[in-house]
């Protein structure tokens, strides 16, 4: 099969057949509706098709609901439509998860799909590495669970009943992880500097993961006293404690680095046994002089990169803090431009998180149907990979689908050299 011959009838298919994605419906959702006309399998999968289609509101879905090539994919030509907009915040409202106590639902179906993925999609250098962030979807807040490889994979999500409650969030975060998958499943979480020693003693405890924080706090004890074993590195030295040290230039970010490496640091006073690696980095901008690199005094930026895995090197330290950002490039920002879920707004906040569950389940089964269909990154550099899938998003803004057309836009015309 050529990626230029899919469309969304391909798309149906593979959910329907390959995926069984109706039965994993039943599994995990409920029906609280009484004598429906429409089923619910149908209902979420014609929301699963609102961004793949340019439409960005039930409203737009209602419409083309009513259209000839909607209505044969849903074998409801008999009907006027598939189901109105009304029929699809009711059905909304009255979905039930049958596993409320374990969170169940629309959430489990993300993890289900996970599993489908190839295992070495998602290890870089040899670790299953996971992201934890917050963000806002319209005027609400939620926080996601995010795992980073080759293709990335928005995993799960929980909401927050207001801004600020991030932290609560990511503790559930890790216990439904726990629940999910088996423990020591993934082996680092990366978090930002909101992280505290707290949280990464509950991330070890509940999911035996390794945690990585990315700070720029200098108050920290740990940043400390670091920062004075740094300044006394000379006299360390004589005591046979060392510090490394490495430096380098970055082509691929343009930038010159500078990484102290001290391991093995204890918290002072405290009752924390865990031992830390902590990692001083300075980067500098680079300029290009007669054919080579050269350092600026221009400091772009200095941050600590705070490990419990004792294994990890200061460039490797340094490696997962660029990643950590991901989260919010190749993350939210894509999740945007593929369903608009920064402008999200229904005047119904119950169905809200379900609606945009939903549209994350719509993005991460794209992926998974281009990782079935559309061979990419065995000739192709690892951004060629990141390209090509942006492609269809670029094709998707510029082509964005006009109701009352006769065709919707194929699913995938994708130039595998981005």
């Amino acid at each position: 099969m050529s990626p230029d011959s899919f469309n969304l009838n391909e798309f149906y298919r593979l959910l329907q057949y390959k995926f069984n994605f109706f039965q994993l419906i039943n599994k995990f959702l409920m029906d609280g509706r009484i004598y429906p006309e429409i089923s619910l399998e149908k209902i979420i999968l014609s929301i699963i098709s609102m961004p793949l289609l340019g439409i960005t509101s039930l409203l737009q879905l209602d419409e083309t609901n009513r259209e000839e090539f909607q209505k044969g994919l849903f074998n409801s030509k008999h009907r006027n439509m598939v189901v109105s907009d009304s029929g699809l915040t009711y059905a909304l409202k009255k979905m039930y998860y049958k596993k409320p106590k374990t969170l169940g639902g629309v959430t489990d179906l993300l993890s289900e799909c996970f599993f489908e993925f190839p295992d070495n999609n998602f290890i870089i250098d040899g670790l299953r590495s996971i992201l934890i962030d917050g963000s806002t979807f319209g005027k609400h807040f939620g926080c996601a669970l995010y795992v980073i490889g080759k293709i990335d994979y928005l995993l799960d999500l929980v909401e927050m009943k207001k801004r600020g409650k991030e932290i609560p969030a990511a503790k559930k975060l890790a216990r439904r992880l726990r629940d999910k998958f088996w423990k020591n499943y993934f082996d680092l979480i990366l978090y930002d500097g909101l992280c505290r020693y707290e949280l990464i003693q509950y991330f070890r405890k509940i999911t035996g993961c390794h945690v990585l924080v990315k700070t720029t706090e200098k108050d920290l004890d740990i940043i400390k006293e670091v920062e004075l074993m740094i300044k006394n590195k000379e006299k360390l030295d004589k005591f046979g404690q060392s510090i490394k040290y490495y430096q380098g230039i970055d082509e691929k970010r343009k930038e010159y680095y500078q990484i102290w490496e001290v391991d093995h640091i204890k918290r002072c006073n405290s009752d924390d046994e865990e031992e830390y690696k902590v990692a001083r980095v300075r980067e500098y901008e680079i300029k290009r002089r007669n054919g080579t690199w050269i350092k600026t005094n221009k400091l772009k930026e200095e941050y600590y990169g705070i490990s419990t895995k004792q294994e990890l090197t200061g460039i490797a330290i340094r490696k997962f803090c660029i990643r950590r950002w991901r989260i919010e490039d190749s993350g939210f920002r894509q999740l945007n431009l593929f369903a608009k879920t920064k402008r999200l707004y229904s005047k119904y906040p119950e169905i809200a998180f379900p609606l945009i569950a939903l549209l994350i389940l719509s993005h991460n089964l794209f992926l998974y149907f281009l990782s079935k269909f559309v061979k990419i990154g065995k000739e192709n550099k690892s951004k060629e990979r990141i390209r090509s899938l942006k492609f269809y998003y670029i094709f998707l803004a510029r082509n964005t689908y006009k109701v009352g057309g006769r065709h919707p836009p194929p699913l995938a015309i994708l130039n595998c050299q981005g």
